[in-house]
């Protein structure tokens, strides 16, 4: 294609991206385009389904290995889970703890150390993932357990697994939140997770350029809140756990060259601690509080009762049990072929994830029709 060839091509696609950006022509134009797609695609999304379910079948009962440390007796294998203190992390450790891995738990609190004493192959950290420091220890200690080999054993250490599971959350509306909010749950959610995988690369890429360990993974714990938004009174959450999700997507295809696999987590609720009514309304309690009298007047505290009482009530009625979340989390670090995304949760792979597909004008029609929430107005209206 010569010079005047491709300038005259770039000319007519910018001429039809200006067209298609004029009434009626763009209205006409995007129904079209959608009819044709759904039309032709919805067979082949149907005849897809059928596929992936059958050959994940075939790969569960057929293919799919475990890779467990005691199917490989010359092999230590290591885990780092952040998130250690309670819930989902620290069942984590002691499962994978019973197949034979070696766990370093990172814990927030060192009074969460004393659950895990007389387990040897339990090493806890005290860890803040917002913090360089001590993310930085946390690394060195395992490259120095990796290095460290028992001279008594014949056994040659590998670190498995990165397990992101440390998070946080706070129910709010927008118009209550700071920006120090927002930056609060985004250092955790978003931040910490990145500081702690940006840590770890340099042993994850090691083995992979020597061969020594061909089976690393890193597992992150993202949320249904990583692909649904809009959830009522959780916008600061949402954000932190869609930029996450979209920072784990790049992280797969950028470590995939390295042959180092990358899993993300998406459950809905589940039972625990940070799930707790209680824990929720005391969050929410807390940047109430936090408001000028003013902005809170706006609102007024029947308000906020009206919203939180629902919470108080029927929260937790539909939190799943937590041992699916778990499960889930066991799987990504011992399977040897791990899914791209799993959604954990009735309600998170028949409800929300569907959802989430459809047009947002819809989603959001849903959601203001939830009832005791959004049907409250604040006394300025």
């Amino acid at each position: 294609m010569s010079k005047e060839e491709r300038q005259d091509w770039t000319r007519h696609v910018h001429n039809l991206n200006g067209m298609l950006h004029q009434e009626p022509v763009a209205t006409i134009a995007h129904g079209f385009f959608w009819y044709l797609l759904l039309l032709i695609t919805c067979p082949l999304m149907a005849f897809g389904a059928i596929f992936l379910s059958a050959y994940r079948l075939l790969d569960f009962y057929l293919w799919n290995r475990e890779i467990l440390p005691k199917d490989y007796p010359d092999k230590e294998l290591g885990v780092f889970v952040t998130g250690c203190d309670t819930g989902f992390g620290q069942e984590l450790v002691f499962s994978l703890v019973s197949k034979g891995f070696t766990v370093f738990a990172a814990c927030l609190s060192e009074d969460s150390f004393k659950q895990f004493q007389g387990e040897p192959r339990i090493i806890p950290i005290k860890v803040n993932i917002t913090s360089d420091e001590d993310v930085r220890k946390a690394y060195e200690t395992v490259c120095k357990w990796q290095k460290d080999d028992d001279k008594e054993s014949p056994k040659k250490r590998h670190f498995h697994a990165l397990v992101n599971n440390a998070g946080c959350g706070r129910l709010s509306l927008i118009d209550w939140m700071e920006v120090k909010d927002f930056e609060e749950i985004m250092n955790v959610n978003f931040f910490g997770t990145i500081r702690v995988v940006k840590a770890f690369l340099p042993l994850l890429k090691q083995q992979a350029a020597t061969g020594s360990y061909k089976d690393a993974r890193v597992v992150n714990m993202i949320s249904t809140a990583g692909v649904f938004a809009g959830g009522v009174l959780a916008a600061g959450y949402e954000c932190s756990k869609h930029a996450l999700d979209a920072y784990t997507t790049n992280l797969r295809v950028e470590l995939g060259t390295f042959g180092v696999k990358v899993t993300k987590l998406n459950p809905s609720m589940h039972k625990t601690a940070l799930a707790e009514s209680k824990n929720l309304i005391g969050g929410m309690r807390k940047i109430w509080d936090a408001m000028t009298p003013e902005h809170r007047e706006e609102y007024g505290e029947d308000y906020f009762n009206a919203i939180a009482e629902p919470i108080e009530t029927r929260a937790g009625r539909l939190y799943w049990d937590k041992k699916y979340v778990v499960e889930a989390m066991e799987n990504a670090v011992v399977s040897g072929n791990p899914p791209e995304r799993v959604m954990v949760g009735l309600d998170a792979r028949y409800i929300v994830y569907p959802l989430s597909k459809l047009p947002t004008w819809f989603r959001v029609n849903i959601i203001q029709k939830t009832p005791a929430i959004m049907t409250q107005k604040p006394k300025a209206q």
